[in-house]
This record gives structure tokens, sequence and C-alpha cells, in this order.
């Protein structure tokens, strides 16, 4: 049985089909796009969608397949299935961009949506595989009762008899033969895909040659500007190392720091005078990457918004990355409750952020760096006794994972969260590099793991 691709275990596939670097989909693009390859799950789906017109890719050569739908997306999607229907206007306020005016108000006419109050639909907001069951249910009829789906994670009763359909009919065969994974979004490929066997698999013909996906690439290495606090600040220098190491010979870098939440990215626009050497900095014209970080004081978009409206006026091709450190204090948490708090606070954080700022900046590259997880598994690994290059939980100079209580890093935690900062930035294999780190534990083979469970609808696109 071949299961439809969560984005984590879709993910794992990519890059064991990966060498070094991916800065574009392999060989046999097919259906038009440059990131679909000939053979995935969804390859004959999308082949579909463009000849029904029902997706134009999120470029002319991009279809971003593992990216995630915004019900926005999804409400287009199914008016242009359906063969684009006129109905009376929808009732919702935050409806503004043009071409979700007419799929919004068909799906509130047909009674498939009701929005996510009466006056708002939420376009922006990410659609998860329940939601969008329930969705395709209603727009089905919905059908008569089915047999009960096998899924041991859809509990909520909305959910049953959607989920029942689309499996009795064959739309979906889960994440695995127990999981239907309900809360995670709803990736482009998927939707692809389910939509396709809604309407009965029809036979096509694949389109075998597409140009190379179009839209930003590391290329021989970007010139960089990483601006943060004391938790940012070792990982962006280290990538002056890394990158040339790892090939990217064009890498250049400049570093802004300002420490604890004066490093966020509002807190460095408040200050005159870090502002004023940041946009001098923008200013050139010719930054193609730019990092920045979050601290809990400032969770707004107005740093980021502040920060990526300046930059894009004199680099409208940059790439934006939002790198999450860990909790501070972690002497306060067991290793156990840390590791879970980051878990728990990683997406909590990451994700509405991320998804956030692509929705205000729809053309702009925009990815995220999980690389705070590093501190929770090191934490783990030291508890269990599996971390005998350091001899103590707090120490200084190499003898422990944090140089503080304040959870500050020492140089171990240093060496794995750049390592998550290489190979997120510039996708590199790390089972083939040697950054020449010597640690007893292989520290490459744990940031592989941090960024194999990674979400890749945050990832670069390049990855």
């Amino acid at each position: 049985m071949i299961y439809e691709m969560h984005p984590r275990h879709a993910f794992v596939a990519a890059v064991l089909a990966f060498a070094l670097l991916s800065p574009a989909a392999p060989g046999a693009s097919v259906a038009g796009f440059g990131d679909v390859e000939d053979a995935r799950y969804f390859t004959a789906s999308v082949q579909w969608m463009v000849d029904e017109g029902i997706t134009n890719g999120t470029s002319p050569t991009c279809f971003s397949p593992w990216d995630s739908v915004t019900r926005g997306q999804a409400a287009a999607f199914f008016w242009r299935m359906e063969d684009r229907p006129a109905a009376e206007p929808h009732p919702f306020s935050d409806i503004e961009k043009e071409w979700q005016q007419e799929p919004v108000s068909w799906l509130f006419t047909e009674g498939i949506t009701t929005g996510t109050s009466s006056s708002t639909f939420s376009p922006d907001r990410t659609l998860t595989r329940g939601q969008f069951a329930a969705l395709l249910y209603r727009l089905a009829g919905p059908p008569a009762d089915a047999p009960t789906h096998p899924f041991d994670d859809v509990v909520a009763d909305w959910q049953q008899d959607a989920v029942s359909w689309l499996f009795a009919e064959g739309i979906t065969t889960g994440t695995s033969a127990t999981e239907f994974s309900p809360g995670d979004p709803v990736t482009r490929g998927q939707m692809a895909t389910f939509l396709y066997r809604y309407q009965g698999s029809p036979v096509v013909a694949v389109d075998a040659s597409s140009p190379d996906c179009g839209g930003p690439s590391p290329g021989d290495g970007f010139n960089s500007l990483f601006i943060g606090h004391s938790f940012f600040k070792p990982m962006a220098t280290e990538m002056a190392v890394l990158a040339p190491m790892a090939g990217f010979d064009a890498h250049t870098q400049e570093v802004v720091f300002s420490g604890g939440a004066t490093g966020s990215p509002e807190g460095l626009w408040l200050q005159d005078t870090k502002r004023a050497v940041i946009q001098a900095e923008l200013n050139e014209g010719d930054v193609d990457l730019f990092g920045m970080t979050y601290h809990p004081d400032y969770p707004s978009l107005t740093g980021y918004v502040n920060w990526i409206d300046y930059a894009l006026a004199a680099n409208p091709d940059t790439v934006v990355f939002v790198a999450i450190p860990w909790i501070t204090n972690p002497v306060s948490y067991t290793a156990a409750s840390y590791a879970a708090a980051l878990d728990t606070a990683y997406p909590a954080v990451a994700h509405p952020l991320i998804d956030s700022l692509r929705a205000e900046y729809p053309d702009t590259t925009i990815f995220a760096i999980p690389y705070g997880l590093s501190a929770g598994e090191l934490y783990t690994r030291y508890a269990n006794g599996e971390l005998d290059d350091v001899t103590e939980l707090v120490g200084s100079n190499g003898s422990g994972v944090f140089r503080d209580d304040f959870g500050h890093a020492d140089h171990i935690l240093e060496d794995l969260a750049s390592l998550v900062w290489l190979q997120a930035i510039y996708g590199v294999d790390l089972a083939t590099f040697d950054a020449g780190y010597d640690w007893t534990i292989d520290i490459t083979t744990i940031a592989s793991s941090i960024l194999a469970e990674h979400d890749p609808a945050y990832d670069a696109p390049w990855r």
C-alpha cells in the first residue's frame, strides 16, 4: 500500500534522492513545473490540474507541491474544478484578493463553508487535512453513510463521516494504515491528489519535459545579512566558515548583533544606531539572503514587516529566513520537559509567523530554521548519559552544553545548531560533509534528524 505522503515522510524520501544540493528539482521534471518530478504520487494529479485549468502554479514554472494550502487557495481550487460557477456575493469582510471573491462566494452560497465567523473567512489561514475532508464531503452531497474509517487519530465528531467517506471512495489512504493526520496542513501535492481521485483519476498524458523551477537558488553562495541576538549570533558567524567549506565559495555575510530582546527584529528597528547600520547594508542592493530571529518580548509581525519592507525596496529578490532559538533558562527544566517544551513551542511560534509573513509577501521566499531544537536534543542525550563530549550541563570552553544558566550555547551546541543552519540554508547533505568538528557523538546525524523531522512546508524551496 502506498500512502499519501505526510510532509515529514515526503521530505525524508526527497533527502535520500538528493546528492549534495538540489537548487531545483531533479532532472525528470514534468507537468510544466520544474519542481514536479516524474513518478511522484502527485505527478498525474498535478498534470490533470494543469490540463483542467485548476492551477497556474505558484509561478510559471513552479508548483510548490510541499507548500501548505490556505483556505483561500482551497476555495479557488474547488471553484475552478467545478467550472467556475456564479454565485451571490459572500458576507465576509476579510476577503480582499480579487481572485478569491467568486470562489468564496460560491462556497458560501452552496453551504460548503460558513466561514470562521459570521463576517470572516480567514483566507490566509492554513487548511488542515481534517478541514479539507469536511469541505470535500459537503461539496459531494454529503454522500450516503460509508463504512467507518480505520484511523485512530480522527477523533472529532465533525470529521468522522467525511473521513470515512474519503477512505471508502479511495480519495485518501491516510498517512499510514492507522493515521489520517487530520491536524496537519494539506500540502499542494496532497490537494492535487485528493481532487484528482475525487474526479475518478482520469487518464492524463504527462508532459515529460519541463523548465527549471524559477525563483531563487543558492547558486555558488548567498550575499547574506544576519541580524539577531546572542542565541543567534554564534551560528550566523559560523556560516562564514561552513558555507565555503561546503563549496559555496561566493558566500559572503555581515552580522549585526544586539543582546536579548534588543536583537529581535523590532528591537533592532527601534535602535537608531543599529537600524542605520542594517539599513546601510540593505541600501547596497545586493543582499540575497536576509536572516532574522525571534524573541518572545516582540511576538508581533511589526519588526519583521518593517525590515522586509525596507529590504525589498532595494533588494526585491532577497530570500528571508527566521531562525527560531531555544528556550532560555534550561536548568529550570528536566531534560524531558525541556525537550517537550521546545517541541511544542517551535511550531506554535514558527508556523503562524512564517504563514503570516508569506501571506503578507506572497512573491518573497520566506522559510524557517528550527535550530533551537538542537538544545533539546543535546540536553536529552546529556541526561541519558550519551554525551561523553561534555562533563556538565552548564560549563565553559567546551565542557558543557550551555555556558550559563540562562542558556547561552557552549561549543557543542553552537556546532550542532550551526550544522542545522547550513543544511537549512544551503541544503547540504550532512552525511557527506565534514566540518572538522572533533566530537565523539555524531552531531551531523543529529542535525540531519532535526531537519528530517521539520515540516517541509517551512523549508527553503530548494531543500
